[in-house]
């Protein structure tokens, strides 16, 4: 199965590099996975029932605050993600953020339900330096993922390209009221992040500048 987002697909097959679009300071986003492999992801997971999976003490001390989850891993699906994060992710978080990745934690997906867990409260993450989130659905209503000090609604970011930004901005999930919000979290981890640059790099280009920080 191909599972790279036909953009990220056509910049592979000319021979370009993938396009970072930056919507505010330090928050970018890079097109990655396609929509197909998206909704397989939720369907395997479901299919498999395998939600509430704890991977270290900190998620078990935060588990109230965040959607039930499941890593890749336990879906089998961790080697796919190998290539385009490798080939295209990593590229991309270099150029703009000026980090050399050293890891990428286990990317997971979060489900929202009515009944279950239906948003998140403002918060900075902990892990890595740069966290990046996908959105895998369309089909809920509320459950916003939201940068309250920049007025930035990610819901402008399409369904599949993978939204970064430092770990210290805070930011939240409004509370769901209709159906069911699925996305795939992940944090990298490398040297030090200074300031986010706008200059480019090999392998990722800067299409847009966005609105200003603040």
């Amino acid at each position: 199965m191909n599972i790279l987002h036909p953009e990220l697909l056509s910049a592979v097959e000319a021979g370009r590099p993938v396009d970072i679009r930056v919507w505010r300071h330090g928050v970018v986003s890079v097109p990655l996975l396609n929509e197909e492999y998206c909704r397989y992801l939720i369907s395997k997971a479901e299919q498999m029932n395998v939600w509430d999976a704890v991977h270290d003490e900190w998620e078990r001390q935060t588990a109230s605050q965040k959607g039930k989850e499941v890593g890749v891993g336990t879906l089998d699906e961790a080697e796919r993600f190998v290539e385009p994060f490798e080939q295209h992710f990593m590229p991309a978080v270099k150029a703009y953020y000026k980090l050399e990745v050293t890891k990428i934690l286990e990317p997971f997906i979060s489900r929202y339900t009515i009944g279950g867990i239906t948003a998140m409260k403002r918060h900075k993450d902990r892990r890595g330096l740069v966290s990046g989130v996908i959105r895998l659905n369309d089909e809920f209503e509320g459950c916003r993922f939201r940068f309250p000090d920049l007025d930035f609604d990610a819901g402008v970011v399409a369904l599949g390209p993978i939204l970064m930004f430092p770990k210290y901005y805070d930011h939240e999930v409004t509370e769901l009221t209709a159906g069911k919000r699925y996305s795939l979290a992940i944090w990298i981890s490398g040297e030090p992040l200074p300031e986010a640059s706008t200059a480019g790099a090999a392998g990722a280009t800067l299409v847009d500048r966005g609105a200003p920080f603040g």
